[in-house]
């Protein structure tokens, strides 16, 4: 009896470890495109794609269909300024359609897949506020230094 308490114990402990593996594999994502600079080239976005079931999943498509794959696929995009310090991150939808675009001190990011995607990034307006952001320079999930070395 002890023993299957025990056992059982240590299959759960290995599923939760498992699972946050997984997620936080899932959330690093990979480089989708190249960096896209700000006009005045302090800050730059790249969109990052995440493992989505939707892309495994054969579909037959008809003519003229072929893009709709393109609305299965996810991601984030992420912000950074041009030292590299993280900025901010937006989960999308259809991630490799999704409309981005400068704004003054904001990046825009529009889906349109949904009501609730996209949204907006608010960028540091001084140079002083940039250096406070050290404590933030890296995105919730962990490195991001692996993912940079594959575009340089």
């Amino acid at each position: 009896m002890v023993t299957i308490k025990k056992r059982s114990l240590i299959f759960i402990t290995l599923l939760v470890l498992a699972s946050c593996f997984i997620y936080f594999r899932w959330h690093e994502g990979a480089p989708y495109d190249d960096k896209e600079y700000s006009p005045n080239k302090e800050f730059y976005f790249q969109r990052f794609k995440v493992f989505s079931l939707g892309e495994w999943i054969p579909g037959i498509r008809m003519p003229g269909q072929g893009g709709d794959a393109l609305y299965s696929m996810n991601g984030y995009v992420r912000v950074y300024s041009s030292d590299d310090k993280f900025i901010g991150e937006i989960y999308a939808r259809a991630m490799p359609i999704a409309e981005i675009f400068w704004l003054d001190n904001k990046l825009i990011v529009n889906t349109g897949a949904g009501a609730m995607d996209g949204g907006i990034i608010k960028l540091p307006k001084d140079a002083e506020t940039l250096k406070n952001i050290s404590a933030l320079s890296e995105p919730r999930y962990g490195k991001r230094s692996s993912s940079s070395a594959l575009l340089n």
